[in-house]
């Protein structure tokens, strides 16, 4: 069993199996083999919400969270429901009961003007129920919050 991976991981490309690689632009997509060197590592848990989690639309985050799950790595931020973006996960180590939860303050990167609910957003009246009900399953609960403005102090 490897040892959780506190150091706030984040990925910020949608893996994909699909699509036309983009040469310029903000539009990410990470290769599907891309999750062996994560798993190598030795990571157990990724924060998936940022403004990049819908670059390669909804198959970016499925594939993303299927690559990942059958990886071993829980992803968290995002899922396959509303409720499970909100989930978070709990690892268990040495007795203890670590929870992850993760939030993102932009998912479109200026490319979506819908929302997908299926990404966490930073939203100061969910927030503490995701934190409360996470706190019920863990004992040391981790919160990633990916926010701010690039480029801008």
């Amino acid at each position: 069993m490897r040892d959780v991976a506190l150091g706030g991981h984040c990925v910020r490309k949608s893996f994909s199996d699909h699509g036309r690689q983009v040469e310029n632009g903000m539009v990410f997509q990470a290769e599907p083999e891309m999750i062996e060197p994560l798993s190598m590592a030795g990571i157990d848990v990724v924060s998936t919400a940022n403004n990049h989690a819908r670059d390669r639309g909804s198959h970016g985050i499925e594939c993303t969270l299927d690559l990942l799950a059958k990886a071993g790595i829980a992803a968290v931020g995002t899922g396959v429901t509303a409720e499970a973006a909100h989930q978070g996960t709990v690892l268990k180590r040495n007795g203890a009961r670590f929870g992850f939860l993760a939030h993102t303050f932009d998912q479109s990167n200026g490319n979506y003007s819908d929302r997908d609910d299926r990404i966490a957003m930073l939203d100061a009246d969910r927030m503490p129920a995701d934190v409360k009900s996470m706190l019920a399953r863990a004992d040391v609960v981790t919160v990633s919050m990916h926010a701010g403005w690039e480029y801008n102090r």
